[in-house]
């Protein structure tokens, strides 16, 4: 599975020695994705009304319930930490993509963006394996 992994390669560390742990999205985590795409981004220019309302329009619902399986959630103490939204093409079978990354800001440089770049690879190569997954993706750096 995925967590035995990530279990292999070692928990990440967190705030304060915490222990981040990467899961399977599901549809119950659209709450905390929403929240997160509110309150994550509070850089100049993606702190405004219209900015958060893009990106949150960006992130329905819809994507966690039928997407779920190609998602992963960052979670430490049961806390959101991160998400990351994928999904594998409906007309190009054999192309995966991520559609939305976010970390929360105490959480970056602790390593989820590589781990969840590399359970996106094994969950695509474990259920697809003659996908070619293609990272399409803006980096957005906190200042």
């Amino acid at each position: 599975s995925m967590m035995a992994l990530i279990r292999g390669r070692g928990l990440l560390e967190g705030s304060d020695g915490m222990e981040i742990v990467i899961r399977g999205a599901t549809e119950g985590d659209f709450d905390g994705i929403a929240r997160a795409l509110r309150d994550w981004w509070d850089q100049p220019g993606f702190d405004s009304e219209l900015a958060i309302r893009e990106r949150v329009s960006m992130v329905p619902r819809l994507w966690l319930q039928h997407f779920a399986g190609t998602s992963l959630i960052a979670e430490e103490a049961g806390e959101l930490r991160g998400f990351l939204v994928g999904f594998v093409s409906a007309d190009r079978r054999d192309e995966g993509y991520i559609h939305f990354v976010g970390v929360a800001p105490a959480a970056r440089r602790a390593g989820v963006m590589g781990f969840f770049f590399a359970g996106m690879l094994f969950l695509l190569t474990k259920y697809f394996p003659s996908l070619y997954p293609v990272f399409i993706f803006l980096i957005f750096q906190a200042p």
